[in-house]
C-alpha cells in the first residue's frame, strides 16, 4: 500500500479512536470518587492513555517496503 494511501487511512482511524476515547474518558469520569487527587490522576491517565493504542498505527502508517536490490547489475 502507497504510503500516501496508508497515512490519510491512519489519519481517518486516529481522529474516530480520539473521538471514541473522549467519550469513553468523558463517560467513565462519572465513576471516579469525588477526590481531587483521585480525579488528577484519572484525568492524567486518560488524557495521555490514548497514545499508547494509536501509536502502532503510527508506526504503520511509516513505514515503507524496501524494494529488493535487483541482481542484475552483476556478472
Amino acid at each position: 500500500m502507497p504510503v500516501r494511501a496508508k497515512k490519510i487511512l491512519g489519519s481517518i482511524f486516529i481522529c474516530i479512536f480520539v473521538l471514541f476515547w473522549i467519550w469513553l474518558a468523558g463517560s467513565l469520569s462519572l465513576f471516579v470518587p469525588d477526590n481531587r487527587v483521585l480525579e488528577m490522576i484519572y484525568y492524567a491517565v486518560a488524557g495521555l492513555g490514548w497514545a499508547v493504542p494509536v501509536m502502532p498505527i503510527l508506526f504503520w502508517m511509516e513505514t515503507v517496503k524496501k524494494k529488493p536490490k535487483s541482481d542484475s547489475a552483476r556478472p
